[in-house]
């Protein structure tokens, strides 16, 4: 409720400007979290051969280097 008053106000006031787009693309940033979670569930699973923890930890680690471009400055 506090977030929709501060909402209506700001909308009501004719010097608000419009918001910026965030720092970060959620929606990359989702897929990435979804990637790297994945990964990683397949790579605690003991059934996992050493080809396929190599092929997971490749899987995993691609998503993180995405994230850092887009959170680290």
């Amino acid at each position: 409720m506090l977030f929709q008053a501060a909402y209506l106000v700001g909308i009501a006031d004719p010097a608000s400007e419009p918001g910026r787009p965030g720092l970060v693309d959620q929606s990359q940033f989702a897929r990435a979290n979804q990637a790297i979670q994945m990964a990683c569930q397949n790579l605690i699973n003991p059934a996992s051969t050493q080809q396929q923890v190599c092929a997971q930890l490749k899987v995993a680690n691609f998503p993180t280097k995405k994230l850092q471009i887009l959170v680290l400055p």
